[in-house]
């Protein structure tokens, strides 16, 4: 729209976007960084249906994000088929977090090459707890998150010289 013609009166919030958040948002276009105008007359129109990528406040997993590497290394098990072709690699797994605050429609926007280790990073990422929702004017709103989840099979020396094989699974 045309800012000349923007009453002043009609802002309901300005907010600032740099860097990966106007990148993630608007490609190229917001390379140099993005001002979003909310007007109140846009607040009429129901943030129900709608997934924020950046709001105001962000989900929160309980404890925080280290709270949630820690749940996501208890929980994944490296699959043993991956395990005998020694897969490893990063699952980039995508996910809402609704307005309720539960974990839906887990994908893979980059996987790690192994059909069994992204299976299992989207097994993982179904079962994590409810976060606290992400908020937006008040209301509770849906939010798209990202998480790494990193496979990686580790020869461990053992204290009698031997190997044995470890298991690393971490949130990058």
């Amino acid at each position: 729209g045309n800012l000349a013609n923007l009453n002043p009166n009609d802002v309901e919030t300005m907010t600032v976007l740099k860097d990966a958040a106007s990148n993630a948002l608007y490609g190229a276009r917001g390379a140099n960084g993005v001002v979003m105008i909310t007007t109140k007359k846009a607040e009429a129109a129901s943030m129900d249906d709608e997934l924020f990528y950046v709001v105001e406040a962000m989900p929160e997993f309980p404890g925080g994000d280290l709270a949630l590497r820690k749940y996501l290394a208890e929980n994944v098990r490296y699959p043993q088929e991956a395990k005998d072709n020694n897969e490893q690699g990063s699952a980039y797994v995508k996910f809402t977090v609704d307005k309720t605050g539960k974990v839906t429609e887990p994908t893979i926007v980059k996987g790690t090459g192994s059909d069994a280790l992204d299976e299992e990073a989207i097994r993982v990422v179904s079962t994590i707890p409810d976060f606290t929702p992400g908020r937006q004017r008040g209301q509770n709103v849906a939010v798209s998150l990202t998480v790494p989840i990193r496979f990686q099979l580790e020869t461990i020396e053992t204290p009698n010289g031997n190997q044995a094989s470890g298991i690393m699974v971490i949130g990058e």
